[in-house]
């Protein structure tokens, strides 16, 4: 028999997680939405807020508890939607606020929340505020002070100006300022160079940043991912920031060079999000059906520096920060030891009334199925579908979607094209940026033209149509898994997790006079037969069968003491 390593995680008083009306997320799903990808209705190769209507039923029939729209606003599409240029309407390619108004509806009709992304950290050089600050407009507004600003340090030997620091920009290209021939001086980027840095210190900046938030929730909207907060707050006053300790000799530019004590995750900044997360709580008073408002946020940080976004019981902060160490630490070559050190971190802060979540993927990363295979899609949607937290799932990754191939010159994202072409795969987001297919037909059914971004190759069989056509499909296990996790026993139930180095991977979810049950998995190279009644007291002789992959052999029940697993298979089992 394979030797199981001691009790990893021990977990929750039905107390503690207990979902109800209010907290609407605890036991829900929430749909990361790509809606240039999602689908096209005007045959104009880009999706639609119209397009997302269009698929309210398909969205229904998934069971999740709320759609996150990825930016839909006015936008120069630098970033595709991430330069926001207007931080009140609607991108003009996407609809009108009519048609925002018309989706909101629809899924509300069909219990299902609207959150939308929200960008603190910068605008585009478009927005109005920009143009006004780089002009030194002084009026009331004071949008001369919108922008963080800096005086050149010097001149190079060319007597062009030099920037006031050294601080990088995140996205590789070098300097994070940029001159201004019109304003005299520099502005600060941090991401790309059409993306200008707010000043928090500014207090009209911070009040017209949150009526935007009071604004979208007026709209209907349950609440907002907020993106790349590391970088909110920046401390001009600090000066050069200090190299680190594992700098790239190959190239100057890296971010990674520089230890950013000036730039990333300052204590000013999560005040600030705290502040956000004060708007948010406040308008709740307002609703006459109570509900909490979500606030998600983006921060790729360390661990300890990620649940300080958190904030405290006096201040709260994010509803939760973003959960991406599967994505950062773990790939088909991480034992179960690995895995079990992710989810015990982030299983553990429940205890101090902190709500997990999980994230497998998104629309800057390359797609889990891609970044693993497709044996494996099944195994972690069990896994992180029957632990206690919230799941974040990405458009495409209910039907073991991988990354759409996408040459040079079919590139549109600035971030791989300035890599060049030997830098353009490792640097563009495009692949996982790929058109939802739905059916296998011209363009997999997302338009009746050529699409901006090309399809994953596999579209043909990994479509919507086909797969919801397959009872056993990733689809349908995705789709049963959403419905296994509002059971009691995994809504109030206490979890344990145990593991084995030869790949067992086991969750235990008990709560009294309901069923336990039990999500067994095999995360390793070789097929096994596990006695799950050492590992359980009390078990019946046979489990039946909730939900398993495609690849597990027994369908309706299994003896307690002899469950067949081949390698990269599982199931969900349940006492009767």
């Amino acid at each position: 028999m394979m030797a199981l390593l001691p009790l990893l995680i021990s977990c929750l008083l039905a107390s503690a997680i207990k979902a109800d009306n209010f907290y609407w997320y605890k036991d829900s799903v929430v749909y990361q939405l790509y809606v240039r990808s999602f689908q096209d209705t005007n045959g104009d190769g880009i999706g639609d807020l119209k397009g997302v209507t269009q698929h309210a039923d398909y969205l229904k029939s998934l069971g999740i508890g709320a759609v996150w729209l990825a930016p839909i606003y006015p936008s120069a599409n630098y970033d595709y939607g991430y330069d926001i240029a207007d931080l009140d309407n609607v991108n003009p390619e996407y609809g009108t606020l009519e048609d925002f108004n018309e989706l909101v509806k629809a899924m509300k009709d069909r219990g299902i929340r609207v959150i939308m992304d929200y960008v603190p950290n910068h605008t585009s050089i478009k927005h109005k505020w920009f143009l006004a600050s780089e002009a030194r407009n002084d009026t009331d507004e004071k949008y001369s002070d919108f922008y963080i600003w800096g005086d050149p340090s010097g001149t190079d030997s060319d007597n062009k100006p030099l920037p006031p620091n050294n601080w990088l920009s995140v996205m590789g290209t070098g300097s994070a300022w940029e001159w201004s021939e019109k304003r005299k001086q520099f502005y600060l980027h941090n991401f790309l160079v059409e993306q200008a840095d707010l000043n928090y210190d500014n207090p009209v900046v911070r009040k017209k940043m949150n009526d935007a938030l009071k604004l979208w929730m007026s709209r209907g909207v349950s609440g907002f991912r907020m993106d790349a907060v590391s970088w909110v707050y920046d401390n001009l006053k600090c000066g050069n920031e200090p190299p680190s300790e594992h700098p790239n000799p190959k190239d100057p530019n890296d971010h990674g060079n520089l230890k950013h004590i000036c730039t990333m995750d300052l204590p000013e900044t999560y005040e600030i999000i705290k502040e956000f997360r004060k708007t948010l709580d406040d308008f709740e008073d307002y609703l006459p059906q109570k509900e909490a408002k979500l606030m998600m946020t983006e921060s790729y940080s360390d661990f300890d520096t990620v649940v300080k976004y958190y904030g405290d019981h006096n201040a709260p902060g994010s509803t939760f920060p973003f959960n991406f160490f599967i994505i950062l630490k773990i790939n088909q070559g991480s034992n179960t030891s690995e895995w079990a050190t992710i989810i015990n971190q982030w299983v553990d802060l429940i205890n101090e009334d902190k709500w997990p979540n999980w994230v497998l993927g998104n629309h800057d990363q390359r797609r889990f199925a891609s970044r693993f295979s497709d044996e494996w899609v099944d195994v972690l949607h069990m896994m992180v579908m029957t632990l206690p937290g919230t799941m974040i799932t990405y458009n495409g990754e209910e039907l073991g979607l991988e990354d759409a191939y996408v040459r040079f010159d079919e590139g549109k994202d600035l971030q791989g094209l300035r890599a060049g072409p030997s830098g353009f795969e490792a640097h563009s987001r495009d692949f996982e940026r790929g058109p939802m297919p739905w059916k296998a037909a011209s363009n997999g059914g997302f338009s009746t033209v050529k699409p901006w971004l090309p399809l994953a190759p596999s579209f043909g069989y990994k479509n919507v149509e086909s797969l919801s056509a397959d009872k056993r499909s990733h689809l349908n296990v995705y789709k049963t898994l959403v419905q296994v996790r509002k059971k009691l026993t995994m809504t109030d139930g206490s979890c344990q997790v145990q593991t084995s180095d030869e790949g067992l991977f086991l969750i235990t979810r008990v709560l009294r006079d309901n069923p336990t049950m039990m999500t067994v998995l095999n995360l390793g190279d070789f097929e096994m037969t596990v006695d799950l009644t050492k590992y359980r007291d009390s078990l019946p002789s046979t489990l039946g069968i909730v939900v398993s992959s495609y690849n597990f052999p027994a369908t309706e029940n299994v003896k307690a003491s002899s469950v067949y697993l081949p390698p990269k298979s599982g199931a969900v089992l349940i006492s009767y």
